[in-house]
């Protein structure tokens, strides 16, 4: 979670006065400040698979003011324009305004230009779409396949990020770090991290300031980074769950077919007889018996594949869940957080431990804040 004050989780709680700002920049320098988005929507996807993290969808005023007197079309005549698509990003901001008139300011999304839309007449509002700088990395494929060999894993993974962006700041907070294997990766540079990512049992993605991270995933053993309380902070919670995408085994191979390096493997199981995805055959009181098999080619380590397999149960392990928190948003949240919800405030067994997989937040004032997450419950994993 981005890291905020007592004072603003508290206020989200309750009354409190919210403010937005976004600023345009191309290159490092500012293009415009305080651009008047008059609403949207801003995603955040943490699932497996996903490239860019954020994803916006703003609705900008159709003339943007500039000084005092004046003002210009937001729709961009030339390429040079603040909401032209050719290299300009957009760094949206959420704040919320104390008693005492101060404003803490939590950044929700660093975000590339995509697409614009709008009336050529200037009478609707510029429909802005954006996506967070993974996207960057994707777009920049290698012209030609590389090997990468006895460098450590966080080094090559910030290599090729600041191949694509050397401007970029990137912040490992990974637990340890391992020599990578011998490699030899095709085109696809973002699936070249997140394999090289995968080998820590670690994880790539932009945060909200625009950094590149490479943080370890969370296990069922993480601690929770916010609390969510019926009749507190929850306002509505919703649950629906089903078998497809869990899994209670998890098999995780370190075949690497072009290094003679030591394999490795590791295996994490729910054991835990009170789990409901506890492994076993149903007819003896199990969940039945579900293997995901993750064949990572650049593992480091036994205890990097530990990892991996951990952390792979984790995300895969406990049924879906939605959980709406409409009117109380909490945009520091970040992908894979782990949170503990509470759907009765005078029952503590009704705390379940989430992981969370996204979120929705609508920028009108009010606007809902749907919280998408992965129930995983009193999972225990042990190891075979």
């Amino acid at each position: 979670m981005w890291p905020v004050s007592p004072a603003l989780l508290d206020a989200i709680t309750s009354s409190h006065t919210v403010t937005l700002r976004a600023d345009v920049t191309k290159g490092g320098k500012r293009l415009y400040s305080d651009l008047p988005v008059l609403g949207g929507n801003i995603r955040m996807d943490a699932s497996r698979g996903r490239i860019a993290r954020r994803t916006c969808d703003l609705s900008v005023a159709p003339r943007l003011p500039v000084g005092h007197y004046d003002d210009q079309p937001a729709l961009p005549r030339t390429p040079w324009e603040p909401l032209g698509h050719y290299g300009q990003q957009i760094w949206v901001r959420r704040g919320v305004t104390f008693p005492n008139g101060l404003t803490e300011w939590v950044p929700v999304g660093m975000f590339r230009i995509d697409g614009v839309d709008g009336s050529l007449l200037g009478d609707e509002p510029v429909q802005v779409t954006g996506k967070s700088r993974e996207a960057d990395l994707a777009d920049d494929v290698f012209e030609s396949p590389r090997t990468y060999e006895n460098g450590s894993s966080v080094q090559v993974i910030t290599w090729m990020i600041l191949g694509t962006l050397p401007d970029a700041e990137v912040v490992p907070r990974v637990a340890r770090d391992g020599r990578l294997p011998r490699t030899v990766f095709e085109e696809d540079r973002w699936g070249a991290i997140t394999t090289v990512a995968d080998g820590l049992g670690a994880v790539v993605y932009a945060d909200p300031a625009g950094r590149f991270i490479i943080d370890d995933q969370p296990t069922i053993d993480s601690p929770a980074v916010w609390n969510v309380k019926a009749r507190v902070n929850l306002v509505k919670a919703r649950q629906s769950s089903g078998r497809d995408g869990v899994y209670n085994r998890v098999v995780v191979r370190g075949d690497n077919f072009s290094s003679d390096d030591e394999t490795f493997t590791a295996t994490a199981v729910d054991r835990h007889p009170t789990s409901p995805t506890f492994f076993e055959a149903a007819s003896r009181g199990g969940y039945g018996k579900v293997t995901k098999i993750e064949n990572i080619r650049t593992l480091s380590s036994q205890r990097a594949a530990y990892a991996a397999a951990r952390g792979t149960l984790a995300r895969l392990t406990g049924g879906a869940s939605d959980v709406d928190l409409s009117s109380v948003p909490n945009p520091a949240l970040e992908g894979l957080d782990v949170i503990d919800i509470q759907t009765d405030p005078d029952d503590v067994n009704s705390i379940r431990r989430h992981v969370v997989d996204g979120w929705d937040m609508d920028l009108t004032p009010g606007g809902s804040f749907t919280l998408n997450t992965r129930d995983l419950g009193q999972v225990v994993t042990s190891w075979q």
